[in-house]
């Protein structure tokens, strides 16, 4: 969210109306500067957030790393759609300057670039933050679901924001364990492995429902926190929602707040963007992905033939890896011939490897991640061996 700086006729987006007004109880705006100050960054002053209008009900919505968390109250004047950006400092006067006696009314006007705070007798007005071109979308369609109990939700947030180790921020080179949640048999099992950094395995496990086994993670900073809050709204039990058009977010849903969650993966985060920019930096095409450390496979491209990178976490103590493929020949024949081909150049060659899946073949190779330096040599040197087989195998065809 942007800062708030002086306006003169501001931007109006959302197409609100010019000037309206809305009233902010102090229970209300105290309750939403709670929300806002945990989502903001230290210090706090500046930071934005969007107030999102409906026919019956206002959203606050806030954000922070992976997530976007909101809260619903009942609508109490303004318009009935569209999105206003705003600053903490509506919240902290409504709550701190103003007393409890009256609502503050809330006024904006875009021809003069103004929010104006009334309350009694005392008025406060200040400039309006540069508006977002669009509102933050929290649109979602779920078709599974697993529903927990706040209270024990509420447990399980309190102890994943507890560190078991000693940890120098300066010195922070490995990424903080991610949270992983696994589902079945009717228990929600969120664990981080902290031995990275020396430190145990933590593991809570609390009663839960869903129709079908699931497994998923998240960055490990904010989410912790607000699961840990997720007793303060008054309801006894939540939904995380899922989406098969979707599968890189969940939603917590709890009726009149929620927590939108964008999902992800430890070793992929560590290392995706960091491979992604090596070979773009060496002329290989690399697919965008928008779902930011969530897809371990790097789809890219070099001399007319696609590569795919897949991140690997490597198991039992063995480094991390990446395993570079290409199809070499799709449906491709096999006979004795080819057979003894694709055994006499998986003799001769150190690093790539030639192998059968279903009816493709397919060459391969890895190189460890702490070799990522390697990472575009060795996606050449795939391409050009692959060449070089289609064209001996094509004798064969």
């Amino acid at each position: 969210m942007s800062d708030s700086s002086s306006i003169t006729g501001a931007t109006n987006p959302a197409g609100l109306p010019e000037k309206f007004t809305f009233n902010l109880s102090h229970e209300e705006a105290s309750t939403v500067l709670q929300l806002a100050t945990r989502y903001a960054p230290e210090p706090y002053m500046g930071f934005g957030f969007q107030l999102q209008f409906g026919e019956t009900s206002r959203r606050w919505v806030m954000r922070e790393q992976n997530i976007t968390g909101f809260q619903e109250f009942a609508r109490d004047g303004g318009p009935k759609e569209g999105y206003l950006t705003l600053p903490i400092n509506v919240l902290e006067f409504a709550t701190h300057v103003f007393p409890d006696v009256f609502p503050t009314i809330v006024g904006i006007d875009f021809k003069k670039g103004k929010i104006e705070l009334a309350n009694g007798l005392v008025n406060i007005d200040f400039d309006l933050p540069s508006q977002d071109i669009k509102p933050v979308d929290l649109s979602f369609t779920a078709n599974s679901y697993i529903t927990v109990d706040v209270d024990e939700l509420q447990q399980l947030g309190h102890a994943h924001l507890m560190f078991p180790v000693t940890i120098d921020p300066d010195l922070l080179e490995e990424p903080l364990p991610f949270i992983e949640f696994s589902y079945a048999d009717e228990s929600l099992v969120a664990k981080r492995d902290w031995s990275t950094f020396g430190g145990p395995t933590i593991s809570v496990s609390i009663t839960a429902e869903g129709a079908e086994p699931r497994n998923f993670s998240s960055y490990p900073i904010a989410l912790p926190r607000e699961l840990f809050y997720s007793d303060m709204y008054g309801t006894e039990s939540v939904k995380f929602c899922f989406s098969d058009e979707t599968p890189n977010i969940a939603f917590l849903d709890g009726v009149h707040w929620g927590v939108r969650i964008e999902l992800g993966n430890e070793t992929v985060h560590q290392y995706r963007n960091a491979l992604v920019q090596k070979l773009s930096e060496n002329e290989i095409d690399v697919d965008k992905d928008e779902r930011i450390g969530w897809s371990p496979i790097i789809n890219c491209h070099f001399s007319g033939i696609d590569v795919s990178v897949e991140i690997m976490k490597g198991i039992d103590g063995q480094a991390d890896y990446f395993r570079l493929s290409t199809v070499v020949l799709p449906d491709a024949p096999w006979n004795l011939e080819v057979a003894s081909e694709i055994n006499d150049w998986n003799n001769q060659w150190t690093n790539v490897k030639l192998v059968r899946h279903e009816t493709d073949l397919v060459a391969l190779r890895d190189v460890t991640a702490e070799e990522m330096e390697l990472m575009p040599a060795a996606v050449v040197d795939l391409v050009e061996k692959s060449k070089v087989v289609v064209e001996v195998v094509g004798v064969f065809l």
